[in-house]
């Protein structure tokens, strides 16, 4: 009978420390997950300053000068099947409100297709708001751009060209070329 008993207690105290080492697992889990959320929020949180510091930036430069274009880097550097979000400056140095689009090229000088999603997946693909940007004389706006890598082919870095256009014949030239910027997207493994 005794044995019964001891074996009885036993069984109880392995039961026991099974559950207060459950009990204290579970606690450093969910300590660990604020934590871990706390972390994420604080990197979003800056992200978002960085990004509103860097528009406030490019606002600055174009205000400060008479540069008709601001624009990040000579070189961007985007990885396969991600993205890579950067904004341009455009002020309107112009003696009259003008509507300016953005108009982007490959090397062989065809233009790049606005889109949010890769047609061809070899490629380097590229978003922007393609609606006409409406700028006072010296106003300053910023547009968003996104870099797409390509999810297959070869690694390889390409130039590209951007074209800022004006609407109004009476203020641009010929062919309503206001400013233009080369660079380069290199695509990374």
């Amino acid at each position: 009978m005794r044995c019964k008993m001891r074996n009885k207690k036993g069984d109880l105290n392995i039961t026991v420390n099974a559950i207060v080492v459950i009990v204290l697992a579970l606690t450093f889990l969910s300590l660990g997950l604020v934590f871990i959320r706390q972390i994420f929020e604080g990197i979003s949180d800056t992200t978002l300053t960085v990004q509103d510091q860097i528009r406030q930036q490019i606002l600055d430069d174009l205000r400060r000068g008479d540069k008709k274009l601001s624009f990040p880097a000579d070189e961007i550097t985007v990885a396969r099947g991600k993205e890579k979000i950067f904004g341009i400056g455009v002020k309107n140095v112009l003696d009259a409100k003008d509507d300016f689009t953005v108009e982007i090229f490959d090397s062989g000088g065809i233009g790049v297709p606005n889109s949010a999603t890769l047609q061809d997946n070899s490629k380097v693909g590229f978003f922007w708001d393609s609606s006409p940007q409406t700028l006072g004389v010296n106003d300053v706006g910023v547009i968003g751009i996104k870099v797409i890598g390509p999810t297959e082919g070869q690694l390889a870095s390409d130039i590209f060209k951007m074209v800022i256009r004006c609407t109004d014949d009476a203020t641009c030239a010929g062919d309503n070329s206001y400013a233009s910027k080369s660079f380069f997207v290199k695509v990374i493994g």
